[in-house]
């Protein structure tokens, strides 16, 4: 049985260890990620207009590249996401059941639609739009059509990505309980 605490013990440090990592990292993505993307434009689009007019074929690829890379984030912020619930639900379990006091994990804040997930559900369409209007610029230098583009489109994929974050997020914690329920279920047999 002291094999058993012992082995609860590490697994739950290192529970922990995993869980500060991935928020750090993803505080630090998502606080650099819009610094290094409007540096990086603003430097873009920095001069004269007849410049930019000169460069549709550098800067529209540029822009399509800042949105694919941007989508590739992205898409590691939701599994960052996905990984750091199940991380949480697992410390929670290990102090309901073994530690039998409250620990960071239990006493943490309910996730609800402020914090991490909500800025996600904003930075990421606002970076992605801000290159896909560099790319669009790029065609249509000097035109308004830019902006009439590329606003709507943040504005309807800011909502689809907090719509999907909070489905996502439900059924994370569906499958969650239900993987908690069946370890109940082995570790009392």
């Amino acid at each position: 049985m002291a094999d058993l605490d012992n082995a609860l013990k590490m697994t739950y440090q290192e529970v922990g260890r995993s869980c500060g990592a991935i928020e750090d990292f993803r505080a630090k993505l998502l606080g650099l990620l819009p610094l290094a993307s409007g540096t990086g434009i603003f430097l873009l689009l920095n001069g004269s207009s007849n410049d930019l007019v000169r460069k549709p074929f550098i800067l529209a690829p540029i822009g399509l590249f800042g949105c694919f890379i941007t989508l590739g984030l992205a898409v590691l912020e939701s599994r960052l996401q996905r990984r750091n619930g199940s991380l949480i639900q697992a410390g929670k379990w290990i102090e309901e059941k073994s530690l039998k006091l409250p620990g960071p994990f239990m006493l943490r804040a309910p996730t609800n639609s402020i914090g991490n997930r909500l800025a996600a559900s904003i930075i990421y369409p606002a970076v992605f739009s801000a290159w896909l209007f560099v790319a669009v610029f790029a065609l249509l230098p000097g035109s308004w059509w830019p902006a009439v583009i590329v606003t709507p489109l943040f504005l309807v994929s800011a909502c689809l990505a907090e719509v999907y974050q909070s489905c996502s997020m439900n059924e994370d914690f569906r499958s969650n309980t239900l993987i908690t329920s069946r370890a109940d279920w082995k570790l009392d047999q």
